[in-house]
């Protein structure tokens, strides 16, 4: 994606990128606005998302109370991802579930 970005512009990645961030929805607006990112700008938005640190191995740690808030229609990452991050945190966890996306737009 990153480099298709790059080498034709934001239109050959608009429908794949706005689904992996936003879900289900008309998202024009908001891409229109992402698309107009200098190749530079875009690039450190791609490499922050991709090039995060995994700490999944080590929730564990996390021995304090913990808050996790989770859209039903997060389509980057599944509620059953979500429910298993709680499973495995070192402490006491609750997990609110929200109907819906974020902010949709139809």
């Amino acid at each position: 994606m990153h480099a298709t970005r790059l080498e034709h512009g934001p239109a050959p990645v608009q429908e794949i990128i706005s689904s992996i961030i936003l879900g289900p929805g008309l998202w024009d607006d908001w891409y229109r606005s992402w698309a107009q990112l200098a190749p530079d700008q875009f690039t450190a938005a791609y490499r922050c998302l991709m090039d995060r640190d995994d700490i999944t191995g080590r929730v564990g740690e996390i021995t304090g109370p913990a808050l996790i808030v989770h859209g039903t229609s997060d389509t980057a990452i599944p509620i059953d991802k979500a429910e298993a991050r709680r499973a495995d945190l070192g402490g006491e966890a609750t997990l609110v579930v929200i109907e819906g996306p974020r902010t949709r737009r139809t």
